[in-house]
């Protein structure tokens, strides 16, 4: 008890306590990797979202982009767009599909 004592009065003095030096580190070190941990779970998180975002809008807009003779190259690029700038899914398959007509002059080709 007389260690307990000692310690936390050397923690308010804000002395070195031979105690807690040991811990102090380890728990500094715990606390990093948990931090580093952490961020890299958000981040795989998140960037995983945007790539299962990204296929859904595609996977339903390459079929009628297809037929208007827009390439995938150019139909990713504008799938890219309307992601960062609709509000939400919908809205951005709508802006993806419109610009495929757009691009197409509005006119489907003939199915022979």
């Amino acid at each position: 008890m007389a260690i307990a004592v000692d310690t936390l009065g050397a923690i308010l003095q804000d002395e070195p306590s031979p105690v807690l030096d040991g811990w102090s580190y380890r728990l500094r070190g715990l606390a990093t990797i948990s931090a580093a941990i952490t961020t890299g779970a958000w981040v795989f998180d998140t960037s995983a979202g945007d790539a299962q975002q990204l296929a859904w809008l595609m996977e339903r807009a390459r079929r009628a982009c297809m037929h208007m003779g827009m390439s995938n190259e150019e139909l990713h690029s504008v799938a890219i767009h309307e992601l960062g700038v609709a509000p939400s899914m919908h809205d951005a398959l709508r802006a993806v599909i419109s610009q495929c007509n757009t691009r197409s002059g509005g006119a489907r080709p003939a199915h022979t």
